[in-house]
């Protein structure tokens, strides 16, 4: 059990991770993928070919989720 909880706590970790790295990368460097800054995941598991967002969808994504105000109400349940 506490196996699969930091498996899942670190997806979520290197999913921001990832975010991070990719929005502030120089440009024309490579990209990376969330698997690649997770420890579980083996390294015969992880995939070859890096598909992310670009800066600009982050942000629009972002912008998306702060203007429904998605993250307002998980706070208000926490």
């Amino acid at each position: 059990m506490a196996d699969g909880r930091g498996e899942f706590e670190w997806n979520q970790t290197a999913a921001v991770e990832s975010l991070i790295i990719n929005m502030n990368r120089k440009e024309g460097s490579k990209t990376v993928h969330p698997d690649e800054l997770n420890p579980y995941v083996k390294k015969a598991e992880r995939r070859k070919k890096n598909t992310t967002l670009t800066g600009a969808a982050a942000w629009d994504y972002f912008r998306h989720v702060v203007e429904s105000g998605a993250l307002a109400r998980v706070a208000k349940k926490q």
